[in-house]
């Protein structure tokens, strides 16, 4: 299966047959343009100022849109390719299973660590899969500033509405995390 073919088969399955594959892209309004990077540039540098207590970097993507729906400056500018890094594709619910391979397969150049999760189960074979991979991880990698630290910390990144928020509440029934109820607003207050 070819790469093309790939993506219009995802792009077809959310549009209805009877509107077929969109050929006009509306365009946006430049106030959101300039704003979206600048807001984006601040959400970069505050990660980047937890950077050195974090241990493992969890980056969160839409698996309908596992292409196109990512920051592909995630991976460099947080980690770095200095700490492990797990790409997390949810919502796999909402593809076909027979899809998992081929977008695997294509990004595998750029992750090495790929985890298909769908969040509104609560037994998720890939959330499960998570926790025992990062611990892997971060117990295989150099801790540079905090090799002395029992504890691992990890930081959970990506775009709006990719699930981050789904994803941590999965993981915090699991294994005893906290996160804020806030919509847009999650965050790690305990160490694991």
């Amino acid at each position: 299966m070819t790469w093309g073919n790939i993506v219009r088969k995802l792009t077809t399955a959310a549009v209805p047959p009877e509107q077929g594959f969109r050929s006009v892209f509306k365009t946006v309004d430049k106030d959101l343009v300039r704003w979206f990077p600048g807001h984006m540039d601040r959400g970069l540098k505050q990660m980047q100022h937890k950077l050195r207590s974090v241990d493992c970097v969890i980056e969160v993507h839409d698996a309908r849109i596992p292409m196109s729906g990512r920051n592909t400056d995630f991976k460099y500018t947080i980690s770095g390719g200095m700490k492990p890094h797990i790409l997390v594709l949810n919502k796999a619910d909402l593809i076909e299973k027979d899809m998992h391979d081929p977008i695997r397969k294509r990004l595998q150049d750029e992750f090495q660590h790929i985890i298909f999760t769908n969040c509104k189960v609560q037994k998720c074979s890939g959330v499960s899969a998570i926790f025992p991979l990062a611990q892997e991880l971060i117990s295989k990698s150099e801790r540079f500033n905090r090799q002395e630290a029992e504890d691992f910390n990890m930081m959970i990144i990506g775009v709006p509405n990719v699930g981050k928020s789904s994803l941590i509440n999965r993981l915090r029934v699991r294994y005893s995390i906290f996160s804020k109820q806030t919509s847009d607003i999650s965050k790690f207050f305990r160490n694991i």
